[in-house]
C-alpha cells in the first residue's frame, strides 16, 4: 500500500540564476538556466525552492513557467509585495544563485486536438505568466492560430516582447473589462478562451463570456491561489502542502 512515507522522492532539478527584471512596481521576472533538460510543456506549472535556503514548506511554491522548452531559460514572475518568507528569499536572491524545481503538470496548454484557428488571452495581473509561454509556444512552432490579448492590470509585464509579435494586444484597467469582453465575444464568437488570474478574477471573466454567449466548452482556465492566506495570494503561485 502506497503512502506518503514510501512514495519515491521527486527528481529535482538543479537550476542557477542569470537574470532579474523588474517588471513594475513589486514586480520581477527571475531568469534560471539549467544543465540538464527539463521535462515541461508550455503553459505548465511546478515547484519552485527559494533560493539559499534548505527545502521546506515555507520556501516551496507551486508556480506558473513563463518560458517555453524552446527557450535557453527558464523564467518565473512573482509579485514581492506580500513579504513572506518565500517572497523575502527571492527579494534578496542575486545572480549566481542556485535552487531546484520539481515537479511538472497542468492542463493549461495549447492541446492541438482542441485548438482552434482564434484564440484569445485573458491576463489578470502576473496571470499573464502562463500566457506568455504559450504564446512564445504559437510563435516558436508557428501555428496557424489568430492570437488576441486582453490584459487587465494596474501594471503590465513583458510589454516590447508581447508587442513585437504584431498580434491585437488591450492593455486595460478592471473598469474596461464588460465592453471589451463583449467586443472580442461578438467579434470572435468561435474562439477559445484563455483565461488566468486570481480566483475572482476568473470567475467573473468566466461569466462575462458566459453572459456575452461563449459557451463553457471554449473557455480554458488556470489559476495558482487555492488554498491561501488572503494575504499570501498571487495570481501564478500556490501554497504547497506537502512535498
Amino acid at each position: 500500500m502506497s503512502t506518503l512515507l514510501n512514495r519515491p522522492a521527486p527528481k529535482m532539478y538543479e537550476v542557477e540564476l542569470i537574470k532579474i527584471v523588474n517588471e513594475y512596481d513589486e514586480v520581477y521576472s527571475y531568469y534560471f538556466k539549467s544543465n540538464e533538460s527539463i521535462p515541461f510543456k508550455a503553459g505548465h506549472h511546478t515547484h519552485l525552492v527559494a533560493p539559499n535556503v534548505e527545502i521546506e514548506r515555507a520556501f516551496v511554491r507551486h508556480m506558473s513557467i513563463a518560458s517555453t522548452p524552446k527557450d535557453n531559460e527558464i523564467v518565473f514572475s512573482m509579485d514581492l509585495s506580500s513579504q513572506s518568507p518565500y517572497k523575502l528569499q527571492f527579494r534578496n536572491a542575486k545572480v549566481g544563485d542556485r535552487t531546484k524545481i520539481f515537479k511538472f503538470g497542468g492542463d493549461f496548454l495549447l492541446d492541438m486536438e482542441k485548438l482552434r484557428s482564434k484564440v484569445v488571452y485573458i491576463a489578470g495581473g502576473i496571470g499573464i505568466t502562463p500566457i506568455r509561454s504559450l504564446i512564445r509556444q504559437a510563435e516558436q512552432e508557428k501555428l496557424d492560430i489568430q492570437q488576441e490579448l486582453i490584459y487587465v492590470g494596474k501594471g503590465y509585464m513583458y510589454t516590447q516582447e508581447l508587442d513585437d509579435y504584431g498580434f491585437p494586444i488591450k492593455r486595460i484597467k478592471r473598469p474596461d473589462v464588460p465592453d471589451t469582453l463583449k467586443k472580442a465575444a461578438t467579434e470572435k464568437p468561435d474562439a477559445l478562451f484563455y483565461i488566468c488570474g486570481s480566483v475572482s478574477f476568473i470567475d467573473a471573466m468566466r461569466q462575462q463570456l458566459i453572459d456575452f454567449g461563449i459557451g463553457v466548452d471554449s473557455i480554458i482556465v488556470e489559476n495558482f491561489t487555492k488554498n491561501k492566506k488572503p494575504e499570501e495570494l498571487g495570481e501564478n503561485e500556490i501554497r504547497i502542502k506537502s512535498l
